[in-house]
């Protein structure tokens, strides 16, 4: 379902804007002194919130705690509620639910010390989201309520739609289809007087969803149509990603499921591009079930662990018990009846659980309250105890104490001689205190340095992301692709990269293995994907060869400095297709692989070819030759695959040697019939299942195309 996280952002100081930031209006408020703060921030913080919250929610973390350290400076309690917001919105996105708890009970405790009725409100709404995707339904419906009662004082109509519409997901999540259906249509009145197509979008596919749920399969078709048009139409990602999910859902009910298939794949694709890690569980949950339908029991369980396993970690437990029910109906088909009880037993112990919530919150309340009264009815026995003291009994007690005064006496000799044991033993300690200081200081050094490389890694990361194509624009102008991309490290120094020149109708597309890999070939990639653009974008080149010369030249002038030649570049594969599905390729060291349509239908042997290209590097070398572009001309089914040599590379396999081209090449033939995505799924198996235990040698990067 479609959620909305609604709050109040904060705008910040971005030190590297020159890297990330566009040029936009918001930016131009926030970098013009002469605005008043209040305007500068509140520029920022949309600026923020509609680029990366839900984009790149890493990138929206580091510069909410920078944004939270900046509004303290300034004292302005405002911005720093909306700057613990936008951190604990961002843990949510990223799985990391509890730690977004914390931070909204400190900025609910901010809101309310500072009077600000409106950032109490937005926080009550965004617990409101976890609880209902914990299935803690009691709990999401207090905060929900509490916050439509701030916004319907305040008459803030915007903030009422969007809860209307948190309110049509926890009614639709219990089955109770009226509510939602009231509450979505209402959100859906507010948002379309506002007129915001990705607002609109939503309120659509939600509208959809529940009647999918009520089986009303044509109508909830009607509501996804609508969705569709208005979420490309704001180009939000993350609600494709929904609408592709429901419709699966939508295809699966109805025993369509290569449809579904391809629609929870096609959602796999664009959750993973955001990051959005509680949907990447939902649909790989969803993705598991529907290969299991298609008697695929290998790709079913590799998504179904997964699944499962995050489900429990983020704590989804509505997810984590769907995941179980589907393991039980995959190991119960396999005949593996232990593993299927296992899983039927966790599959009724969620259910019980989340539909016992309230009778277990009663309990919980009934035990404290018998803990008390038990407690203070022995405390009372006590005391009775004490006052019935007899006169017999304190005289016995003042005997007592005259044989521990001879005692006490006799004890000074031996405490002298402790005294002398332990001065001897505090030296010691105190010794050994402080080489556990130094050990203590040392650790908390290597702790610090470990979390400054790791934020440095990710940030590094995030730079690489700016390089990648857009899956939206890819799927506009190649519908049916993959891309498979697996780096080793956390960055890659392979890439992938895709141009579109309008004034041609010419597609340019390319799959590169930059020199090293980790954060130095990331850093190589950031040139030469820099080069590519600026021999395409800027100096209008679109012959493939063309592009690869002057991209070297490029390259070779950035990493040249004072008549030192560094070798460093990139082997490529790069082609150009044109409306007629002419493919003018080049290529630096990595073929170009084509499969023809034709060829395997008339059983040919040569359906699947290796066009070879140059094999000198496009980076300094001694003799620098120019690339020849050559053409194919593709015919309907045909594909062409683009990539790099990290997986034939790959050691694994009984033997533990290199996967190699002619394996690979077999097996792309063994699954060209199959769609896109599916190809993705089963060579990324493959790749798993030959690596084993080995560790991943080197970052793969392969994009498959269908004409």
């Amino acid at each position: 379902m479609y959620k909305y996280f609604v709050l109040l952002g904060v705008l910040l100081l971005f030190p590297w804007k020159q890297l990330l930031a566009t040029e936009d209006s918001l930016i131009k408020v926030w970098e013009n002194p002469k605005n008043h703060d209040t305007l500068r921030f509140e520029a920022y913080k949309n600026y923020i919130w509609e680029t990366y919250m839900f984009t790149n929610p890493d990138t929206a973390l580091v510069l909410s705690k920078e944004l939270y350290d900046l509004a303290e400076k300034k004292a302005i309690s405002k911005y720093m509620v909306a700057a613990l917001n936008h951190q604990a919105v961002a843990y949510s996105i990223l799985g990391q639910t509890d730690q977004s708890l914390v931070l909204y009970a400190q900025s609910l405790s901010l809101a309310m010390e500072n009077h600000n009725e409106i950032g109490a409100g937005v926080i009550y709404s965004n617990m409101g989201v976890i609880y209902t995707d914990r299935g803690a339904y009691k709990e999401a419906a207090e905060n929900y309520f509490k916050a439509l009662k701030i916004f319907e004082k305040k008459k803030d109509i915007t903030r009422i739609g969007r809860l209307y519409n948190n309110l049509g997901v926890l009614y639709n999540s219990q089955k109770i289809y009226h509510l939602a259906i009231k509450y979505y249509e209402e959100s859906l009145k507010i948002k379309e007087t506002l007129k915001d197509p990705k607002e609109i979008g939503g309120a659509y596919l939600n509208l959809g969803a529940v009647y999918g749920n009520l089986k009303e399969s044509e109508k909830a078709k009607t509501y996804y149509e609508q969705a569709y048009f208005y979420l490309k139409k704001a180009k939000d990602l993350v609600g494709l990603g929904n609408y592709y999910l429901n419709i699966g859902q939508l295809y699966d009910k109805s025993g369509e499921y290569n449809k579904s298939l391809n629609s929870y794949l096609r959602a796999l694709e664009l959750f993973t591009q955001v990051n959005d890690v509680v949907k990447i569980t939902m649909t790989e949950i969803y993705l598991g079930g529907n290969y299991n339908k298609l008697e695929e029991k290998d790709l079913a369980l590799m998504h179904l662990v997964s699944g499962i396993e995050k489900a429990k970690q983020y704590q989804v437990q509505s997810m984590e018990m769907i995941a179980a029910q589907e393991l039980y109906l995959v190991f119960d088909k396999a005949q593996d009846y232990e593993k299927a009880l296992t899983y039927l037993d966790l599959y009724h112990q969620i259910k019980d659980s989340l539909n016992s919530a309230k009778n277990q919150e009663a309990a919980l309340n009934m035990k404290y309250q018998h803990e008390y009264d038990k407690k203070a009815i022995m405390d009372s026995l006590e005391f009775a105890r004490i006052q019935g003291l007899n006169i017999l009994e304190i005289e016995e007690q003042k005997a007592a104490l005259a044989k521990a005064r001879t005692q006490q006496i006799a004890m000074y000799g031996g405490i002298v001689l402790l005294l002398g044991l332990g001065l001897v033993m505090y030296r010691s300690y105190r010794t050994k205190k402080k080489a556990h200081d130094i050990i203590n200081k040392q650790h908390q050094l290597l702790a610090q340095t470990h979390q400054e490389i790791k934020e440095s890694i990710d940030y590094a990361k995030r730079l690489q992301n700016t390089i990648l194509p857009n899956d939206l624009t890819l799927l506009e102008h190649f519908p049916n692709h993959f891309v498979l991309f697996k780096p080793k490290d956390v960055v890659s120094g392979d890439f992938y990269w895709f141009e579109y020149i309008k004034e041609k109708d010419l597609r340019i597309v390319a799959v590169a293995d930059c020199t090293g890999h980790g954060v130095p070939g990331a850093m190589v990639s950031l040139v030469c994907a820099t080069a590519l653009n600026r021999s395409v974008n800027e100096l209008g080149i679109s012959d493939p060869g063309l592009i690869l010369d002057m991209t070297r030249k490029l390259i070779i002038e950035t990493f040249t400095k004072r008549k030192q030649y560094l070798r460093d570049g990139m082997d490529i594969t790069i082609c150009c297709l044109d409306a007629n599905n002419l493919c003018a390729y080049s290529g630096a060291s990595n073929s170009l692989w084509h499969f023809s349509k034709k060829a395997f239908d008339q059983r040919n042997e040569s359906a699947l070819t290796e066009h070879r290209v140059d094999k000198h590097s496009v980076g300094w070398t001694e003799t620098l030759k120019p690339f020849k572009t050559q053409t194919i001309q593709l015919g309907s089914g045909d594909y062409i695959y683009l990539q790099t040599d990290g997986f034939v590379d790959q050691f694994g396999g009984p033997k533990n040697k290199k996967f190699k081209k002619k394996p690979l090449k077999e097996y792309l033939l063994s699954i060209t019939t199959r769609d896109p995505l599916t190809q993705k799924e089963l060579l990324l198996q493959k790749f798993n299942n030959w690596k084993g235990s080995e560790e991943q040698v080197d970052d793969v990067c392969m994009m498959g195309i269908k004409v």
